[in-house]
């Protein structure tokens, strides 16, 4: 039923309300041979949990991961909830990228091998002023995003 052509599919983790474990539907998808893009959404989960979560992922075979710090839980369908907000999405960004790079887990220590994981961040062009999604962008290419989505129209596609 998915398009040949699909480069990959953006698991959503908690956008507004409580579904199936988006890293499951992550690691099903890659059983299946589709790329999943996990979404790590840093409001729900502190850096031990959000650490935990990418390794096991990987484990599974989940490659490409999604960094957003998530809108306030006021927002959603949990308002009663409090957010984790360990880290940011620049924060997750860097630690993953420095994970994939020099095999270093959140903390500093050395893990046995390198994860070959890939990053993606968001890109906000519609956010006013310009100058500010601008410079938010640019830091999260900095941090060592590899690829940028977009939230244009209320869906995700690629920038």
């Amino acid at each position: 039923m998915l398009p040949p052509s699909l480069d990959g599919v953006i698991v959503g983790d908690h956008a507004e309300q409580a579904h199936g474990s988006a890293l499951a539907c992550a690691a099903l998808l890659a059983a299946e041979k589709i790329e999943p893009v996990l979404s790590l959404c840093t409001r729900d989960r502190n850096r031990v949990a959000l650490e935990s979560d990418v390794l096991g992922a990987f484990a599974l075979g989940v490659k490409t991961f999604f960094c957003m710090s998530g809108a306030h839980q006021a927002l959603g369908g949990f308002p009663q909830a409090a957010g984790a907000y360990d880290m940011d999405a620049v924060q997750l960004t860097q630690a993953l990228a420095k994970m994939a790079s020099a095999g270093l887990d959140f903390s500093g220590t050395k893990l046995p091998a390198a994860p070959a994981l890939t990053v993606a961040a968001a890109a906000h062009p519609y956010l006013r002023p310009m100058e500010l999604a601008m410079a938010q962008t640019r830091k999260k290419i900095a941090a060592g995003a590899k690829i940028l989505l977009t939230d244009s129209d209320f869906r995700l596609g690629w920038f």
